[in-house]
């Protein structure tokens, strides 16, 4: 049952909207797990895309480890799925934050390397939340 609530909460998490990890809630108290720690503190790299690839890479281990099969077919999946929107995505040019972004294609794929990021740290944090709540309710 509770690996049910994982997929659900998961697949909340990651199809909300690709972009909703550039967005911070002061108010919002996250619980950062000691294995989310250690994994980004062996993933950090000033290269992002080599950043990336490792958290995915980490993240990956941990659906293996705790998702049947058939539940990480899915998930991979609808990961390829928001990869590739976050991918083609374009920033919202009304916000000033992203003024330089405009017409400079560099500057957007560096953005969106940068969301995913941020998605991946997400997805990390979230996932191993909720293994955590999981396991300490069995």
């Amino acid at each position: 049952m509770m690996k049910w609530f994982s997929i659900a909460l998961f697949v909340f998490t990651i199809t909300s909207s690709p972009l909703l990890a550039q967005e911070k809630n002061d108010d919002e108290d996250i619980h950062i797990p000691m294995a989310y720690i250690a994994i980004d503190q062996k993933c950090i790299n000033a290269d992002i895309n080599a950043y990336n690839a490792c958290l995915k890479d980490e993240f990956m281990k941990v659906l293996e480890e705790n998702f049947t099969p058939e539940q990480q077919a899915i998930l991979k999946q609808q990961l390829a799925d928001i990869e590739a929107q976050v991918a083609e995505a374009e920033p919202d040019f009304d916000n000033p934050a992203n003024e330089g972004l405009k017409d400079n294609p560099e500057k957007i794929k560096e953005f969106n390397i940068h969301n995913m990021n941020l998605i991946w740290k997400r997805l990390l944090v979230e996932t191993l939340n909720s293994l955590e709540e999981s396991q300490s309710i069995n």
